[in-house]
């Protein structure tokens, strides 16, 4: 998550507004994500918000 996030070229403030959430809560998400903690249904939540903001870029 956090290489697409980068791939977007966007600070993370920038990002997690963009994907519709708070900054504190992309910011947890990401060692989450990278250390297999995060729940399913927040992974799907947070692919789905990253799909669109890739499509939409």
């Amino acid at each position: 998550m956090k290489l697409i996030l980068e791939a977007l070229g966007r600070m993370e403030r920038q990002q997690a507004q963009r994907l519709g959430i708070s900054g504190a809560t992309l910011h947890k998400s990401e060692p989450s994500e990278a250390d297999d903690r995060i729940s399913l249904a927040q992974l799907r939540k947070l692919a789905d918000r990253l799909l669109f903001a890739i499509l939409d870029k």
